[in-house]
């Protein structure tokens, strides 16, 4: 993936294809948003759960409600940069999201966690080599040929805030699923994670993944800034 950026981007929600019926998916979808809802709000303040010095011992045997419903929520989170992401081969968008910046967390029944998208992660994959029929971007027209939807950025809304007693930003970035990308992941030697000498710290990476996160690419629309680079 060599060059990646961060870009706000607004297009029209437009509903994932569903597998199921319509009616029975946006059903299920609209259950599994409430049932969230109620779990958020039958949970207390987790303030207590966070920063210095704190000790989870205590909460894992049996697990406690509050933490548990954390794990879920940010794991949830996790999980919508795969059910967002736009596999299919045959469609001009293959590569990108399948739901607009405003709506990608209601789209997928996430909307009760209270957390809003900010900002979209690119990351192309110019880096990794692999035949043309084996690419995913089969249509003529594809949206990108540089580059793929990677994650989102999203912000805690002020319900959210309240409860958990703070306001916390999500980064959220999905792993491999391209064929362009498992190319760049067969670069295992292992690199200095900061290249400039007088900032290396001894962490060492992945040459791959330190192609993707660091890099840029200005003649890519979705890919001028490294993934790295904070979001405006």
């Amino acid at each position: 993936m060599n060059g990646s950026g961060i870009r706000e981007l607004e297009v029209p929600c437009s509903p994932a294809p569903a597998r199921a019926r319509p009616e029975r998916a946006a059903g299920a979808l609209a259950a599994a948003d409430q049932e969230r809802r109620e779990r958020i709000e039958g949970t207390q303040q987790t303030g207590g759960l966070y920063g210095p010095g704190v000790d989870w011992s205590a909460l894992l045997e049996p697990l406690d409600a509050s933490l548990r419903g954390e794990l879920l929520k940010y794991g949830e989170l996790a999980q919508a940069t795969y059910d967002g992401f736009d596999g299919r081969h045959w469609s001009p968008h293959c590569g990108t999201f399948l739901h607009g910046l405003r709506c990608l967390l209601p789209a997928l029944g996430l909307g009760g966690h209270g957390y809003a998208a900010t900002a979209f992660v690119y990351a192309t994959s110019e880096g990794g080599w692999v035949p043309r029929w084996l690419r995913r971007q089969l249509h003529t027209a594809a949206w990108d040929g540089h580059a793929n939807w990677i994650g989102y950025v999203a912000a805690a809304g002020a319900a959210e805030a309240r409860r958990a007693g703070h306001r916390d930003i999500v980064v959220a970035w999905r792993g491999t699923i391209t064929p362009d990308e498992w190319a760049l992941d067969m670069r295992t030697r292992m690199v200095p994670f900061e290249l400039n000498a007088g900032n290396d710290k001894g962490a060492r990476v992945a040459e791959g993944f330190h192609t993707m996160y660091t890099s840029s690419n200005a003649g890519s629309k979705y890919g001028p800034r490294a993934t790295r680079s904070p979001a405006s």
